[in-house]
């Protein structure tokens, strides 16, 4: 909104935000580790022992996001620190879960919903040019699916697709900024895949925020249909793919 009006308010609303975000960072609780959620780092063990936990990067991507918009759309340079610090932090955990267990570890651990962690990283890559922030969105990058798409392999089903589209819009931001091809073929496959086999007649997929047997869609009509972060995620795949 404020891209659009450049309304005075607007500004300061959000230079607020980002204030009160870096007090919380800064705080002494987070040890100036570069921390920032409003649940404890605790949670990030559970995930990393692959305990049960819903789905802390989401959020953390979310913090992520809205910080380096700040900086990338209204220059607040205190939001691109923060987000530089906040990767700081995870490539670190990352980094200790590796070598304390193994990669598979790790890659297991992504079975939880990571949001676009890969996606706001390579976007931050860009930016700084830092080989960490480029490691780090790789490792998010998740290629026992990612590997599918990209031997063209129709194997959706039984993936949750809330977890998995916003991979793609990563894998797609891994395109634009680095140049490899594959990451596109990746995407324009899995648009056909899901348009062609996954997609209900109103334009929507999944059920109850799954995939299921290709091209038997009948078999799956409930009230649980077409769930609305997994439409908003579709759109930012054929945007991306379009534009």
């Amino acid at each position: 909104m404020w891209a659009s009006t450049h309304n005075g308010t607007l500004a300061g609303k959000m230079s607020a935000v980002v204030d009160a975000l870096h007090a919380c960072q800064q705080a002494p609780a987070n040890g100036g580790t570069g921390y920032l959620s409003a649940f404890p780092a605790e949670f990030f063990d559970r995930f990393e022992a692959i305990q049960p936990v819903w789905a802390p990067y989401y959020t953390i991507h979310k913090i992520m996001q809205g910080l380096l918009d700040q900086y990338t759309v209204a220059g607040n340079g205190k939001a691109l620190a923060m987000v530089v610090a906040m990767a700081g932090y995870f490539g670190e955990r990352v980094r200790s879960v590796i070598q304390r267990h193994s990669i598979e570890r790790h890659w297991t651990s992504l079975n939880e919903e990571t949001g676009g962690m890969n996606d706001v990283l390579y976007q931050l890559y860009a930016i700084t040019h830092d080989q960490r922030h480029l490691v780090l969105a790789h490792l998010f990058d998740k290629p026992c699916f990612l590997g599918l798409l990209a031997v063209q392999a129709d194997s959706l089903s039984d993936f949750h697709a809330n977890t998995h589209i916003p991979i793609v819009v990563g894998g797609q931001m891994r395109y634009e900024v680095t140049g490899d091809p594959l990451y596109k073929e990746i995407a324009t496959f899995f648009m056909d895949v899901v348009n062609s086999s996954h997609t209900y007649a109103t334009g929507g997929t999944s059920v109850s925020e799954f995939w299921f047997d290709p091209k038997r869609l009948a078999e799956t009509l409930t009230t649980e249909n077409e769930e609305s972060c997994t439409t908003y995620n579709m759109l930012k795949v054929i945007y991306i793919i379009i534009f």
